[in-house]
């Protein structure tokens, strides 16, 4: 009894599932405004960052580059 009650049950929902597909409806999403704030500043934080390490490492950055483009030669052979 347990099994064939089972067994029209799902039945019946598979046939539930199949006349009434679901709705592709838009939903619209809430961001409160702490997960904003949290959002931007954390946008912010990562483009200062970004920055200051620019900023810190120029000197390699450039000369880095240089050695790319071969501006200079990494041992000079006069200086002992």
């Amino acid at each position: 009894m347990i099994t064939e009650c089972l067994h029209y049950t799902s039945v019946a929902y598979q046939q539930m599932a199949a006349f009434n597909p679901p709705t592709l409806s838009t939903t619209v999403a809430y961001v409160d405004p702490g997960t904003g704030s949290l959002v931007i500043q954390m946008a912010i934080g990562a483009l200062v960052g970004g920055l200051v390490m620019v900023k810190v490492f120029w000197k390699r950055i450039t000369g880095f580059c240089k050695n790319l483009v071969g501006g200079r030669p990494k041992h000079d052979e006069h200086s002992n």
